[in-house]
């Protein structure tokens, strides 16, 4: 009976010698964190850069057949046979970006565009670009 105590307490003895180890080690490894400091100047430019391109919406767009700047409200009017005239725009996305106008109601800006099937970023790019 004295030699399974004995053996019991050597037992727990290292248990407790482990978890001295353990929690030894997870206090050196919690020293050794070090902080990171951030440049604040370059959040503050991604931040200033982003809020000017949502508050300068693109106000106008080229008309290659009048040859001028229009509006949003000025392209809102136009027929499937003038949206073809637009560099970028064929007979089925004019069909569509129509159809969506007749759907959703009026474009409030250009970047609206993007909503309509068909019309990807790069596309959306070509007729804001005029090219």
């Amino acid at each position: 009976m004295k030699q399974r105590t004995y053996s019991i307490i050597l037992i727990l003895l290292i248990i407790i010698a482990r978890f001295i180890n353990i929690n030894a080690s997870l206090q050196t490894s919690i020293l050794t964190y070090r902080t990171i400091s951030v440049q604040p100047t370059e959040v503050n430019v991604m931040l200033e850069n982003i809020s000017n391109f949502e508050a300068n919406p693109i106000s106008s767009i080229y008309d290659p057949v009048r040859q001028s700047q229009i509006d949003i409200n000025r392209f809102n009017q136009y027929t499937v046979e003038e949206l073809i005239h637009f560099n970028g725009i064929g007979e089925k996305t004019a069909m569509a970006i129509f159809s969506h106008r007749e759907a959703h109601g009026d474009f409030r800006a250009f970047e609206d565009l993007i909503a309509v099937k068909g019309i990807g970023q790069k596309k959306l790019d070509q007729l804001l670009k005029g090219k």
